[in-house]
């Protein structure tokens, strides 16, 4: 007798008739065991399990095998989930300035109770090129995580002007994986939005310098000029010199 699922623990054999291990015509066995669900099969929406029987005639030809007769159990999903988690940190030598670097992390974790494929994170904020840096689970495939697995993932960022001026480098990250379903594969997603602080530091400086055309008599002009520098943080408006 040979089973295509594993069983938990032994199985039993009742022998309805005559001797164990043989039967004559019209003798039956009956055969009782008990599987466990595995997650190959909550993917696939059903446990299926084939059996076949093979005995050898007291004469006549070799062993001879029966049909293989199978048993299709539907298995049961709370359903595919993610949840990712995305942090924000100033980068080495981070003063608040465009060109300043901003170190992001990600978590990704496979909430629901189906193996999703095709995983992945994206970012709205232009990356510092490769893009996210994945740590994938050493026990399945990049890309692939099984319920309760998390992947993690690291990028770099380049605070612009703009960034600085608005007070806030703030963008959202979004996670998303594959997952079976009858009729076709669903995706799934979460978004997770961390924000970085950049606080104000407006500063100006003025140099005038003065050159003297002449003997410097009554009546020999003076050129003035003047240089006016922004050296804080945030960009300024409305710029004018008084004297």
């Amino acid at each position: 007798f040979t089973d295509t699922h594993p069983y938990a623990g032994a199985a039993t054999y009742t022998w309805n008739q005559g001797t164990v291990g043989v039967l004559a015509p019209g003798e039956s066995l009956t055969m009782v065991g008990t599987s466990v669900i595995t997650q190959a099969e909550v993917d696939a929406g059903a446990a299926i399990n084939g059996a076949s029987a093979i005995g050898t005639p007291v004469r006549g030809p070799a062993p001879v095998a029966s049909n293989t007769a199978s048993a299709t159990v539907p298995t049961t999903s709370s359903g595919a989930a993610v949840d990712i988690e995305k942090t924000v940190a100033p980068g080495p030598g981070f003063t608040g300035r465009a060109g300043d670097t901003v170190l992001i992390s990600y978590t990704l974790t496979n909430t629901g109770d189906l193996t999703l494929t095709s995983v992945g994170i994206s970012d709205a904020a232009p990356l510092v090129a490769p893009g996210i840096a994945y740590d994938w689970p050493d026990d399945t495939p990049a890309g692939t995580l099984v319920p309760g697995a998390v992947v993690t993932g690291t990028a770099t960022y380049v605070l612009t002007q703009a960034d600085v001026d608005s007070g806030t480098f703030a963008t959202p990250a979004t996670g998303v994986g594959t997952a079976p379903a009858a009729g076709g594969a669903v995706q799934v997603q979460d978004v997770s939005t961390a924000a970085l602080p950049i606080a104000p530091a407006p500063f100006m400086d003025v140099i005038k310098a003065a050159v003297l055309e002449g003997d410097g008599s009554v009546g020999t002009r003076i050129l003035y000029t003047f240089e006016i520098a922004n050296t804080g943080n945030v960009t300024l408006t409305l710029v004018d010199l008084v004297e």
